[in-house]
Formats: structure tokens, C-alpha cells, sequence
């Protein structure tokens, strides 16, 4: 059994506290240069948030599954 933890980024961009725009990057890096591009208009808030993508192991995929069968039926 081998379990997966992908980490990707999710810059949000807000202007009035209302989001405006969002857009995943892969790394922190990627991330962080899209917050600074989206946040140089004035009077716009960027937010760079983890996004963990849940764990995938044998396990959990065959017990998702069931879960899936089950709310089908």
C-alpha cells in the first residue's frame, strides 16, 4: 500500500471581500509569482491557500468506492 499526499496552491484574488478570480498553481513558487502579477491593481487582496488533495491508498480508494455504489443505489 502506498499513500499519495499531492500539495497544490490556490491563489485567490479578492477586491471588496468578494473573490474575483482563483487559479491553482503546482508549486509555492508558481504561486507566489501569480499573487504578485493579480495583486499589483490597487485596492486587490491575494490570498495563496494549500489545497491537500486527500490520500489516496488502496484502502481509502476501495472503501470510496463503496461509498460511491452505495449513495448510487
Amino acid at each position: 500500500m502506498q499513500a499519495q499526499h499531492p500539495v497544490r496552491y490556490l491563489v485567490s484574488v479578492m477586491r471588496n471581500n468578494h473573490i474575483r478570480h482563483q487559479q491553482l498553481a503546482e508549486t509555492l513558487t508558481e504561486a507566489e509569482e501569480l499573487a504578485e502579477r493579480m495583486g499589483a491593481a490597487a485596492g486587490t487582496e491575494v490570498e495563496i491557500s494549500e489545497v491537500h488533495e486527500r490520500a489516496e491508498t488502496d484502502l481509502t480508494t476501495h472503501t470510496r468506492e463503496l461509498v460511491e455504489e452505495l449513495q448510487e443505489g
